[in-house]
C-alpha cells in the first residue's frame, strides 16, 4: 500500500561518504591511463575533479563527465604544450543525446549495432572504471552518522526510492551491506534512466508534488526534483553530516507538516549553491 509522501533520495555523495574516493582513486585513474594522458597526469586529475566534485555537473552521469572533461582539457594550453591530441568523441556525443539509459548496458547494444569506434573507446574505459570500482570500494564506505536515522524517520510516512546514476546491483549490494535495504521500496540506479525520467515514472500520478521531496548533493538531483515539481533537500558537499543532522531536527518535520517554506529553501539552497564553483579554478 501507499504512502501519503514519496523521498526520492540519491546515494553516492549523499548517503554515502564515496564520491571523492570513486572519482580520484577509480575514475579519474582509469581516464589517465586509457587516454595516454601520464604527461599530464596532474592537469588531467584537476580537470576530472572540476567537472565531476567542484562544479555544477556534479553529480552527472560518467558518460557527460567524460565528454565535458576532453572538452575542457582541449582548451587548456598545457595539452598542446605536452603534444597530445584528445578524441573528441562525436559518436559518443550523439549517442548520450539520444539516449535516456546512459548506462553500460545500453552502450554495448549501441556499439554492437552500429560498431562505432567512439563508443568502443568510451565502453571500454567505463568498463575498466566500473571493475576498478569494484575491486577497490567493495562496500568498505560507510553511509554519513545520520542517514539511518533519517531514513527511519522518514519511512513513518513516506515511500523512500534511490536515485542514481551509478550501475542498480553495486548500489544496491551498498545499501544492503550496510543494513539501508530495509527502507527503500526500490532502487534504481543508471540502467532505469535519468533521475527526472525515474522520478516522474515513480510520481505516476500518486503523489502531489508538495509532497514529494528529492534528496541529494548534486545541481542533477536539483534539476529533477524541479522538473517533477517536486521539493529538493541539498547535501551540502563538505558539510554532509551538518546537512543530515538539520534533514533530521527540521527538514522531515517541516515536510511532512507542510512547513517546507521558499524561506527554509533559500536557507539550504544558499550554502549548496555557494559549494560548487560557476567555472574552472584555472580560469579565475
Amino acid at each position: 500500500m501507499r504512502k501519503e509522501f514519496l523521498v526520492c533520495i540519491d546515494s553516492d555523495g549523499c548517503v554515502f561518504d564515496s564520491m571523492t574516493f570513486k572519482h580520484r582513486e577509480c575514475l579519474t585513474q582509469v581516464f589517465i591511463e586509457h587516454f595516454s594522458l601520464q604527461a599530464i597526469e596532474s592537469i588531467a586529475r584537476e580537470t576530472w575533479e572540476y567537472v565531476n566534485l567542484h562544479s555544477r555537473s556534479r553529480g552527472c552521469n560518467r558518460f557527460h563527465a567524460l565528454l565535458d572533461t576532453l572538452s575542457l582539457l582541449q582548451q587548456r594550453p598545457e595539452v598542446a604544450a605536452a603534444g597530445l591530441s584528445l578524441p573528441p568523441l562525436d559518436g559518443l556525443a550523439r549517442w548520450v543525446a539520444r539516449s535516456e539509459e546512459l548506462s553500460n548496458t545500453e552502450l554495448e547494444q549501441e556499439f554492437a549495432r552500429t560498431l562505432d569506434p567512439d563508443l568502443g573507446t568510451a565502453l571500454d574505459w567505463s568498463r575498466k572504471g566500473s571493475a576498478l570500482m569494484d575491486k577497490t570500494m567493495g562496500n568498505g564506505i560507510p553511509p554519513f552518522d545520520e542517514v539511518a536515522p533519517a531514513l527511519e524517520s522518514m519511512a513513518r510516512q513516506a515511500d523512500i526510492i534511490v536515485v542514481s546514476q551509478g550501475p542498480t546491483d553495486r548500489i544496491s549490494r551498498e545499501w544492503r551491506f550496510h543494513g539501508l535495504g530495509k527502507w527503500p521500496r526500490q532502487i534504481m540506479g543508471h540502467e532505469f534512466g535519468s533521475k527526472r525520467r525515474i522520478i516522474s515514472n515513480s510520481l505516476q500520478g500518486s503523489y502531489p508534488p508538495a509532497k514529494v521531496l528529492v534528496i541529494g548533493d548534486s545541481p542533477c538531483d536539483a534539476d529533477a526534483a524541479r522538473q517533477n515539481g517536486a521539493h529538493f533537500y541539498p547535501i551540502v558537499p563538505g558539510m554532509e553530516n551538518e546537512s543530515w543532522e538539520c534533514l533530521v531536527e527540521r527538514g522531515i518535520e517541516y515536510f511532512f507538516s507542510g512547513r517546507f517554506t521558499e524561506d527554509f529553501c533559500r536557507e539550504i539552497s544558499g550554502k549548496f549553491e555557494s559549494a560548487l564553483l560557476d567555472a574552472p579554478p584555472w580560469c579565475l
